[in-house]
């Protein structure tokens, strides 16, 4: 008789590791959200800082923040520093050096002390998700605050209150502005995605499949084809990985399916014409009021800005103030003039910090993306599921930033909390896979010779 699998296989007993078992993929996650839940005030601050930012509830941000910064000198791991706080301190620094030859320095203070807390935002998150319950615990609780209130905020605007802008769907803070608000909606969705591949529990499955549903028809109903042309990135890239897969990619069509047939024929017909506003011949055929040729020609500005100020840029958060400036100048359009957004990411990076700042910027993203993927290559083997929900991030990363291409988010909370969600992620797994080769390379139980079983020469029966 083959001996006991504790026996053949011991990590199978190292309950809630989340260590692969026998078949060589991870044990069930736990059934509460609570189970080997550590708290600390490291934790709860941070957790209290993102209910803060996302909800608009109670103005305690900044205190949630100071908390966790000070609770992490009660946390007894070594702190980490990865590539991604190092790249955001080194553009913090490059806009303190800006900011010494600004013409604006009461507007960039501000800005820079927005970018700190976010710095220290980040250095917090990848130092308190630790853990696998941590982790869990967290991305199960984001999706609560989002539901309860940009997307429930949203859709009782649109539906109870009638409350739009020009027919868009919209909240309130920084979820007012209807492309910003689709965009934001990418952290989630591919949150919610990740939790389908790695959850098991049938409550749990289905509140993350209507995510998965109600977060891309917030997309539609948003009208922003920014918002839309990343949520189409995001879609394809997923389905691209499924192609032995026919059955999931048969229920993604019918659920894309539902939700263009559910949207208003207003949403659909501002969708499409996205491929209208790829092409600066055919802008005023877009039909929406002038948005699309007003945002060339704000690119147009915001170009000739960058090719004045190429290295310093003009100052974190500044960009408005000089755009008011070169919008009275010949060869621009007076109705772009004013205090405007640069409409785009990249644009607003080069223009406030310089090309340095870019580059700073590029490193933050690629420093972060590129360790995990390469994280994610080699567990997607022993930790299929949670290997899978990274990959989910990434792809939601890559989404959120072509959507970037037309909306501002250098000084946003979501950016850099996607962006410390991977770095947390691909740690955690690169813990699975040193604690499975610790664990493999342990010596295996010796079992007693059966009955009647010759011994070797020499030993005494």
């Amino acid at each position: 008789m083959s001996a006991p699998l504790a026996a053949q296989f011991p990590w199978t007993r190292s309950a809630r590791t989340l260590v692969p078992a026998a078949g060589g993929d991870e044990e069930e996650p736990p059934k509460s959200i609570l189970a080997n839940l550590q708290w600390s005030p490291a934790f709860v601050g941070f957790v209290a800082y993102i209910w803060a930012v996302t909800s608009y509830r109670a103005p305690i941000g900044t205190a949630a923040m100071l908390l966790g910064i000070a609770g992490l000198l009660f946390e007894r791991e070594k702190r980490r520093v990865p590539p991604l706080v190092v790249g955001a301190v080194g553009l913090l620094i490059w806009a303190v050096i800006g900011y010494t030859m600004t013409e604006f320095p009461w507007v960039v203070m501000p800005r820079m002390q927005d970018f700190a807390k976010l710095c220290l935002i980040m250095f917090v998150a990848v130092n308190v998700l630790r853990t696998r319950a941590r982790f869990r615990f967290f991305v199960i609780l984001f999706l609560v605050f989002f539901a309860l209130y940009p997307v429930r905020g949203t859709l009782f605007n649109y539906y109870v209150y009638q409350t739009r802008w020009l027919g868009r769907a919209m909240w309130t803070g920084v979820y007012s502005n209807s492309n910003d608000l689709a965009t934001f909606c990418m952290l989630p969705l591919c949150l919610a995605v990740g939790l389908l591949a790695t959850e098991r529990q049938r409550w749990m499955r289905i509140a993350a499949a209507a995510g998965a549903c109600v977060l891309p028809y917030l997309i539609i109903l948003s009208q922003s084809r920014g918002g839309f042309i990343g949520l189409a990135t995001f879609g394809v890239v997923v389905l691209s990985q499924q192609r032995r897969r026919l059955r999931k990619i048969m229920i993604v069509t019918l659920v894309a399916a539902g939700l263009f047939v559910s949207a208003p024929e207003s949403a659909l017909k501002r969708i499409g014409t996205v491929s209208a506003v790829t092409n600066t011949e055919t802008l005023k055929d877009a039909d929406d009021r002038g948005s699309a040729a007003q945002r060339y020609e704000i690119w147009r500005i915001a170009v000739a800005i960058i090719g004045d100020n190429p290295v310093i840029g003009v100052g974190l958060g500044a960009y408005s103030r000089v755009h008011a400036r070169y919008a009275r100048m010949p060869g621009f359009d007076r109705w772009s003039g004013g205090y405007r957004d640069t409409h785009s990411t990249y644009l607003n990076i080069i223009a406030e910090t310089g090309f340095v700042g870019f580059g700073f910027f590029c490193f933050l993203v690629l420093a972060t993306v590129i360790p995990a993927e390469r994280i994610r290559r080699r567990a997607k083997v022993d930790f299929s599921r949670h290997a899978v929900q990274l990959f989910y991030l990434e792809v939601g990363l890559l989404g959120f930033l072509v959507a970037a291409i037309w909306g501002t988010y250098t000084v946003i909370v979501f950016t850099y909390l996607h962006l410390a969600l991977i770095v947390a992620a691909g740690y955690l797994l690169k813990q699975d896979m040193r604690r499975l080769a610790r664990t493999r390379a342990m010596p295996t139980r010796t079992q007693a010779p059966a009955a009647g079983a010759l011994l070797p020469t020499g030993t005494m029966g």
